[in-house]
């Protein structure tokens, strides 16, 4: 069984002086690209996604954050953005954020994703959930809904769903493994972290070690 290890920070919990420590981690096409970023808390969960990635691939290997390489490329259009990956490492990585929290996910030797959303959810998010489960906003579980959202986010960075395609989700339990569900032949795993909901998906069954990215910063 694979193990899977997600780190997650809630950004009002960090000190001014952490950030400004994250944000020394970057690499300089990555503060041009944080340049690029149209808003103070774009660029705040950029730099943080990025550095507590550098920072955990790090202490798994035992090497400095500032020698973790991280690469990007999007698939469309050729840009240095998309699915990350680390270069020169048997590691497999994947970060979100959502609201004020930054998740990072690693795995030795399967292919992972992991999606997390603000919760409860915002009015307006509610009408898309609404979509993706054939139901109205008044009628949604919003705990539920939420998930599954974070779950249709996961198949479309794995590559087994489009952005766009918000078919109903059928959703199997693996009997004697708690908690793991499976959608679409990947296995998940969802846990309520701060305000957000964070689910991770893993294409076999694995294991959910949740740790604190806040300390890697602090420390």
């Amino acid at each position: 069984m694979a193990t899977v290890h997600l780190w997650v920070m809630d950004i009002s919990r960090l000190s001014r002086q952490s950030v400004e420590v994250a944000k020394t981690l970057l690499t300089e096409p990555e503060l041009r690209r944080l340049d690029n970023l149209a808003s103070a808390s774009a660029q705040e969960t950029f730099t943080l996604g990025h550095s507590l990635t550098r920072l955990v691939v790090g202490r798994e290997f035992h090497v400095p954050a500032t020698a973790v390489r991280i690469a990007q490329f999007c698939e469309t259009c050729g840009g240095a953005h998309g699915r990350p990956s680390i270069e020169g490492l048997p590691i497999h990585v994947s970060i979100a954020h959502s609201g004020g929290v930054v998740a990072v996910a690693t795995a030795r030797n399967s292919e992972i994703a992991v999606d997390c959303e603000e919760f409860p959810p915002r009015a307006h998010n509610l009408e898309s959930l609404g979509i993706l489960l054939s139901a109205r906003a008044d009628q949604i579980d919003q705990r539920f809904a939420v998930t599954r959202w974070t779950v249709h986010e996961c198949l479309v960075k794995l590559g087994r769903r489009g952005l766009g395609d918000v078919t109903p989700l059928h959703f199997n339990y693996r009997r004697n493994m708690d908690d793991l569900m499976m959608a679409e032949d990947v296995c998940f795993r969802s846990v309520l972290v701060s305000d957000a909901v964070v689910t991770v998906g893993v294409l076999e069954p694995f294991r959910l070690i949740v740790q604190s990215g806040q300390f890697l910063f602090e420390s």
